[in-house]
């Protein structure tokens, strides 16, 4: 999901900082847990100080994108869209924020609130799952073997 194309966030020095700021979010990588139109509040962060759950801000070719942040190894994380089945391993960004905040319906959510701190874990979880069964399916001889899997693992 990326931010607005209108936006001045190409370069992330200029506005990932301790300090929140809000995008607003483009796209329907996310959907339903976030939708074009919602807001988002974003704070930079560490990649140590991530984890699986967390919805990421990075820039990916020139875009400003709003992912779930699933796991890292070595010099790659893997990020997935809610919408989509299977995640991306890629390098690390020079800056990563953090969502903290988002706002649906011009309702302000604190996502280290207790029950939705469980509610991101819980989606990490339940992501990171449908990447490696999708993985896993793309090494299967067949497209109806992999459908088949793929639909067992729904």
């Amino acid at each position: 999901m990326a931010a607005d194309r209108e936006s001045p966030f190409r370069d992330p020095a200029l506005w990932l900082s301790d300090q929140p700021v809000t995008i607003t979010v483009r796209g329907s990588s996310m959907a339903p847990f976030l939708e074009e139109g919602d807001r988002v509040e974003v704070v930079r962060v560490t990649p140590g100080d991530l984890k699986a759950g967390d919805l990421i801000v990075f820039l990916r070719g020139g875009e400003v994108v709003v992912h779930r942040f699933l796991a890292a190894r070595g010099g790659l994380f893997l990020e997935k869209g809610d919408g989509q089945y299977r995640g991306n391993w890629a390098p690390w960004p020079l800056a990563v924020g953090r969502v903290v905040a988002l706002w649906k319906v011009e309702e302000r959510r604190d996502l280290a609130e207790g029950s939705w701190l469980r509610r991101m874990t819980a989606l990490g979880r339940t992501h990171l799952r449908a990447h490696r069964a999708s993985a896993f399916a793309e090494k299967l001889p067949g497209t109806l073997l992999r459908r088949i899997f793929l639909r067992l693992c729904r």
